[in-house]
């Protein structure tokens, strides 16, 4: 029987395409080089302008509204939020990737930045993955320091606390949102 292939898909936020060497760049990625170079590489995925959606359309392979991410939780605004396409989490119309390959008998792992949902219902376990390392929210504050903001300051330039959990298990700021 022939072996299943072992891969790993990695996602960078605000990398540009030719930004590292196997594709074209100027900066030295020998690491990344080597895994391009004896790989297979996905050249025809189009991203969104931001990092929430095209999260959601590399894990379920379709467009990020069908999976409820039509932009990110923090810049949707009061006529969009709770309409179909604009719910601000992965919704259950969508299979993600790692639900699929653990149907297959494959081992699912996550580490970073999950952006898909802020609760123990969303979280990287809930969509397939069997363990994980995950930041939740987008971006945090990772350094205690929380600015004052006043009522005309858009809420996707406020901070957020940093919000960790491991596989299902509460760390670091989880209490403060519900997970």
């Amino acid at each position: 029987m022939p072996q299943r292939p072992n891969f790993l898909v990695i996602l960078a936020d605000d990398l540009g395409f030719s930004d590292i060497g196997a594709f074209g760049g100027e900066i030295n990625t020998p690491n990344l080089d080597a895994l391009a170079n004896n790989g297979l590489r996905l050249t025809d995925f189009h991203t969104a302008p931001t990092c929430s959606p095209t999260r959601s359309m590399l894990l379920t392979g379709t467009d990020h509204h069908i999976a409820g991410i039509g932009t990110m939780a923090e810049a949707l605004t009061p006529d969009l939020i709770g309409k179909p396409g604009y719910e601000g989490h992965l919704n259950d119309r969508v299979v993600a990737l790692p639900e699929l390959l653990r149907e297959a008998g494959y081992q699912t792992l996550m580490s970073g930045k999950w952006h898909l949902g802020l609760t123990a219902e969303l979280a990287p376990h809930a969509r397939g993955f069997e363990r994980s390392f995950s930041l939740l929210p987008g971006a945090a504050n990772h350094y205690g320091f929380e600015p004052t903001y006043d009522e005309t300051t858009p809420r996707l330039l406020k901070s957020t606390p940093a919000l960790y959990i491991e596989d299902k298990s509460k760390l670091r700021g989880a209490d403060t949102q519900g997970i």
